[in-house]
């Protein structure tokens, strides 16, 4: 059993491993000046997030929250945090799918909504939509690991999803070029129409459902690797992205061996997967 000086001096040590991580993970197509920098705003950014008033219209308990873990840990306690403050947040289901570490080494916040899972086994992103599946939510917000948005911008996305719960909804998006036969990257800081949502996910239970018949049709394994673009498709409508104002980045979103995208063949698959995707499923012309 800890005592309380025991407690404190291992709360010290979850802050201080998570901080002197986050300070190191300069992406290595930036120079040390340029990440410090970004550490001022991100903490700057931190405080004032953490210390802002929220207020919700909706305050039951209807949404339920997926993080992944892989190796940017040390922004989960963050994360998670930040959904707490939400009175419409039931419960945050933080999956650690890195077998190498265990989850609550990393995360100080306690909550009763806060639920840690240590995968016993590595798995890839999808996993997050599984458990859902298990859950009994009407909402579901999916936050990958690198994008960070304030409690007032995820509430305002939140109420879009709850007024057109047709559609996914989120921040940042692709849509696909015919002409070039590609997918045109990083939509975001507007309100538009996108073919594939990236990163953040506002849906519904529903779209869960369609997500899984949308698998089993394409007999797709549960190593798929592009669980956005089947989402992205188990909508009514095409997804929506919004402006709700400036977001934080994580500076190793794109940085080679942690970032997915970066791996070879990933954009070619993610084609012809969108050309698949297609010949099941149209959607009402604009």
């Amino acid at each position: 059993m800890k005592t309380p000086d025991m407690a404190a001096c291992y709360c010290l040590d979850m802050l201080l491993r998570s901080e002197l991580r986050r300070i190191l993970s300069r992406n290595e197509s930036a120079s040390w000046t340029e990440h410090l920098c970004w550490l001022k705003d991100f903490y700057r950014w931190r405080k004032r997030t953490l210390g802002s008033e929220v207020a919700e219209n909706t305050v039951t308990g209807d949404t339920t929250v997926m993080l992944n873990s892989f190796r940017r840990p040390q922004n989960i306690d963050f994360l998670a945090r930040i959904y707490l403050r939400l009175p419409s947040i039931r419960k945050v289901i933080v999956s650690n799918n890195n077998s190498r570490i265990r989850i609550r080494d990393w995360v100080q916040v306690s909550d009763p909504r806060l639920v840690l899972i240590d995968q016993p086994v590595d798995r890839m992103c999808v996993f997050r939509v599984e458990l859902a599946r298990r859950g009994n939510s009407r909402y579901f917000i999916f936050n990958d690991d690198d994008i960070f948005l304030t409690p007032q911008q995820i509430g305002q996305i939140l109420s879009m999803l709850r007024a057109d719960p047709g559609r996914l909804h989120g921040v940042q998006g692709e849509i696909f070029d015919p002409a070039q036969n590609c997918l045109i990257h990083d939509i975001r800081r507007r309100k538009t129409e996108v073919d594939i949502i990236n990163r953040l996910y506002f849906l519904t239970a529903e779209h869960i459902r369609e997500f899984f018949r949308l698998t089993d049709l394409l007999k797709l394994g549960p190593d798929n690797p592009a669980d956005d673009m089947l989402l992205s498709f188990s909508g009514t409508d095409r997804p929506l992205v919004h402006d709700a104002g400036p977001f934080m980045d994580c500076p190793t979103n794109d940085m080679p061996g942690i970032a997915l995208w970066r791996q070879e063949g990933f954009f070619d698959y993610r084609v012809r997967l969108f050309h698949r995707l297609s010949g099941l499923k149209s959607f009402p012309a604009v």
